[in-house]
């Protein structure tokens, strides 16, 4: 891990704290670095974290002078533009934030709603929206460009797996089918029914393909896909299989862990360590010929 603490000189840890960390970062090959300049601080960051403006406990006469400090260093379009264009913004929220939020989901009163499962997605946010009294749940997203918020599938299942691509959102329930739906809003499409023994596990989309493991070690007790059916199916966005790789001994249970425009990787479920155990190269796919290969 590489750690840069951007912030002015007047609120810079102790010494002693930054040469103990460099420390310990040196011993796992990471680094800490100290920066008052904000470009630099920012430079190519996977995560930038903002912390609040004032620690709770110190009192409201050192606000005005945080503020004068800290305003230079306000995480904006051109702070996330020096970053790496993955890059993810997290900021602490609490009751001494000094920072007004405004939801983006709820904040109207109804309590008996519960949102979960935030992902992003090309400009968009989704979210589980689940009535706690009725126990449905709708998929419900967020246009970060216009602000308008949009309930898009009633009903919604929350073991699917989503991906957008243009102005359609494609997802995949397991044992059900690979549905999709517009954006601007209509009815679900089921564009493929599944076949409910054999096409049923752990899916996850990335931006070309959906990979199904139906060999995750839930299924052993189960006992309801084939074994001949226990693998990898790899499918494109309308449910089309283009490629089965059967489990074997060596890579008998295991995941989707992340993915990557050239690599997936994938995890051993037996092991108690989320880590790449073998990954597949995307371009064999569309000539059938990838192949899990271990991690050395």
């Amino acid at each position: 891990l590489h750690f840069t603490a951007c912030a002015p000189k007047e609120l810079f840890p102790a010494q002693e704290l930054v040469e103990a960390a460099k420390g310990l970062a040196a011993e796992s090959g990471g680094s800490v670095t100290l920066t008052e300049d904000v470009q630099e601080g920012a430079r190519e960051a996977d995560v930038i974290y903002t912390d609040i403006w004032v620690s709770m406990g110190e009192p409201d006469s050192v606000w005005e002078e945080r503020i004068r400090l800290l305003r230079p260093y306000q995480v904006n379009a051109g702070v996330m533009a020096n970053a790496k264009e993955s890059a993810i913004y997290l900021i602490k929220i609490g009751e001494d934030g000094g920072t007004d939020l405004e939801p983006i989901f709820g904040g109207e009163g109804n309590t008996a709603i519960s949102y979960s499962c935030i992902q992003m997605r090309d400009g968009w946010i989704f979210v589980w929206a689940t009535d706690t009294a009725t126990h449905t749940t709708t998929l419900c997203g967020y246009d970060m460009e216009t602000g308008e918020t949009r309930a898009l599938v009633e009903d919604w299942h929350t073991v699917s797996t989503i991906s957008l691509r243009g102005e359609t959102l494609y997802w995949f329930e397991p044992v059900v089918g690979f549905f999709s739906v517009p954006l601007e809003g209509g009815e679900p499409t089921l564009l493929r029914a599944c076949d409910p023994q054999a096409e049923y596990g752990a899916g996850v989309y990335d931006d070309q393909y959906l990979y199904l493991s139906t060999s995750i070690a839930q299924l052993d007790a189960l006992g309801t896909v084939p074994e001949e059916r226990r693998g990898l199916a790899i499918y494109d966005y309308q449910g089309n299989l283009l490629q089965f790789i059967p489990a074997t001994e060596e890579a008998r249970h295991y995941a989707c862990l992340l993915s990557t425009p050239e690599y997936v990787f994938f995890f051993d479920m037996d092991s108690s360590v989320l880590e790449p155990c073998w990954y597949l190269k995307k371009a064999d796919v569309a000539s059938g010929t990838a192949e899990l290969i271990p991690v050395e």
